[in-house]
């Protein structure tokens, strides 16, 4: 009698082992995508933030220095005319629609303070990666457990101070 039991149960435990091992591999997939995702939208913010200092530091009303800081955006290269041979996004997909470069904008608060110590003035400048007219969107490679999203706009602003 216990012979006819162990055959019967001969089997099951690879079925249970099969059962298990699906709901663990889309787990481990799962969690592999929102990894991606997150350092995807890391980079994006470390490229604002860079290309938002780079236009603290230069002309931020000059349109090369525009263009190199949008290419440093996209290329993790400042450099105008942006484009070449070998330059690679900093994350697929990032092109140069993706990011927009804002005027300066004049803090009064700021200037007023700052001009008191020596007539030194300060704009703000701002990079904002994946507008509303270009969202930069996150590709999955397995929609299926995570899905593919569009970030939402990721500004970088940083104050340009001239004397």
């Amino acid at each position: 009698m216990r012979l006819r039991l162990r055959e019967r149960q001969r089997g099951v435990a690879a079925v249970e082992l099969g059962f298990v091992l699906i709901v663990l591999v889309l787990l481990v997939f799962g969690i592999t995508e929102i990894g991606r995702a997150m350092y995807q939208y890391e980079a994006l913010t470390k490229s604002a933030r860079a290309a938002a200092r780079y236009l603290g530091v230069n002309a931020a009303n000059d349109a090369d220095a525009q263009t190199a800081a949008r290419c440093l955006a996209v290329y993790g290269v400042a450099r105008s005319p942006c484009g070449g041979v070998g330059l690679v996004p900093v994350v697929p997909g990032l092109t140069l629609a993706n990011v927009v470069v804002s005027e300066p904008i004049s803090n009064l608060s700021l200037r007023q303070i700052r001009t008191e110590d020596g007539g030194a003035s300060i704009d703000l400048v701002t990079v904002t990666i994946s507008p509303a007219n270009a969202p930069y969107r996150f590709e999955s490679i397995v929609p299926f457990v995570f899905p593919s999203i569009n970030f939402g706009p990721i500004n970088a602003a940083m104050p340009q101070v001239f004397f």
